[in-house]
């Protein structure tokens, strides 16, 4: 699998592209909904992994006792046309950044937590620049499929940092690749936010990496260039929010990009 999976998604999710899931990989880029505490997904450079606890339990979740039922990716027929990238802007401040993931998607997040984040109004503003639904005509740093399932948005960073959208370019192909694996595993794999249910997403996209979406998952190998790294590509799911929230919410708040694109790209890399 390649280092692109993994980023996308932070629900539970490990694979080849940049923005995977949350289950446990390196890059991850996915993960839970906005007001599900437990509900954390995440993807590294090559798996996905995601998982969502039940309401009052921590992010990491316990299995809930029930006997593991392994899911298989289907069969995916359809393109992935590239979702432009929202423009960077100072929407959060790094800090509250860095509070939204230890309150809602850290592993010791819980609903408690999470509710206290989101009930704040002054948070209102960072929280709808940091989460956006797949429905917006435009991505920001982690991007909600209607499954709950969240993916780091680490082909949108590339087309901004690197003017690398569209076509063949790496971050249409990321955004492609993350997409498909949505596609893939969201049908036949379990909702429920156990220990196991996260496990089966990741089994899932690791697996469509190598046959539903292989052909994307080829495309999206161009993250593992060492220039993204840092930059729009991270260790894991969490340096992933983190990195990608920065770029695409603080701009140019506590540290972070500053002076919009160019400016956020010279930030990432130091």
């Amino acid at each position: 699998m390649r280092v692109g999976w993994t980023l996308g998604l932070m629900a539970g999710l490990c694979g080849g592209f940049a923005g995977g899931a949350l289950a446990a990989c390196g890059n991850g880029s996915a993960g839970p909904g906005p007001a599900d505490a437990a509900s954390d997904a995440r993807v590294s450079d090559a798996h996905v992994d995601h998982g969502e606890p039940e309401s009052g339990d921590g992010a990491g979740g316990d299995d809930g006792g029930g006997d593991e039922v392994g899911c298989s990716p289907i069969a995916v027929d359809a393109s992935f046309p590239f979702i432009p990238p929202a423009a960077p802007r100072a929407s959060c401040t790094t800090t509250q950044v860095q509070s939204l993931w230890d309150s809602c998607w850290s592993a010791s997040a819980t609903s408690a937590t999470c509710g206290a984040f989101y009930g704040a109004p002054a948070n209102s503003t960072c929280i709808a620049c940091m989460i956006t639904p797949t429905t917006a005509s435009a991505w920001g740093p982690i991007v909600e499929f209607p499954d709950k399932i969240s993916y780091a948005n680490a082909g949108g960073c590339m087309a901004l940092a690197f003017a690398d959208a569209g076509g063949a370019a790496c971050g249409a192909a990321q955004g492609a690749l993350i997409r498909c694996n949505n596609a893939a595993c969201s049908l036949p794999c379990p909702k429920g936010g156990t220990a196991n249910d996260v496990a089966e997403y990741n089994q899932c996209g690791q697996q469509a990496v190598m046959t539903t979406c292989a052909a994307e998952d080829q495309a999206a190998s161009c993250v593992s260039d060492p220039a993204y790294t840092g930059v729009c590509v991270f260790a894991n799911f969490e340096a992933n929010f983190i990195g990608l929230g920065d770029f695409f919410c603080a701009a140019g708040s506590d540290g972070g990009v500053e002076g919009g694109v160019d400016g956020g790209v010279e930030a990432a890399a130091d």
